[in-house]
């Protein structure tokens, strides 16, 4: 008789954890989206103890992948996803070499760089689904950047 019962323990345990996971709602949503960036490069020259700065300018890109939402506790949500990036910098630099007589040419750098993001974030969302909602959300995220290539006018 106590062999049957410590027997029961573990089919109840293992039924319990079915049935919460049979509860469990995991939705999935397309997400597609403009983002805008912006890049800083500084070169030092330690020999010349010279160091400069230069700063793009906003560029738009796109962004387009699939997030996983999966309900944990009443406003409390598990957000996972994978994502592609496209961003396109862009620098433009004007030099003044008028006073060697060559006028003042400019210089337009374009980086289009292409990324993966998988993210992963706790999320909070108050009210209801459909309703205007608050959300914040806090959590890392992992990025592989995959190719990219740089084009440069004079």
């Amino acid at each position: 008789m106590v062999i049957l019962q410590m027997n029961k323990l573990p089919i109840l345990l293992s039924l319990t954890l079915l049935s919460t996971t049979a509860f469990a709602q995991i939705k999935f949503a397309p997400e597609v989206g403009l983002n805008m960036a912006m890049q800083s490069t500084k070169t030092t020259l330690p020999d010349l103890s010279l160091s400069t700065t230069e700063t793009s300018k906003l560029s738009p890109g796109v962004s387009g992948g699939v997030m996983a939402d999966l309900k944990l506790l009443k406003n409390m949500y598990l957000h996972a996803g994978i994502f592609y990036f496209y961003n396109n910098i862009k620098y433009s630099k004007e030099v003044d070499l008028s006073p060697y007589g060559l006028g003042a040419p400019s210089r337009v750098q374009y980086d289009h760089i292409h990324s993966l993001r998988l993210p992963l974030y706790l999320m909070y969302k108050s009210g209801f689904e459909g309703s205007g909602r608050f959300m914040a959300g806090i959590g890392p995220y992992a990025g592989y950047t995959f190719s990219g290539s740089r084009t440069l006018k004079v």
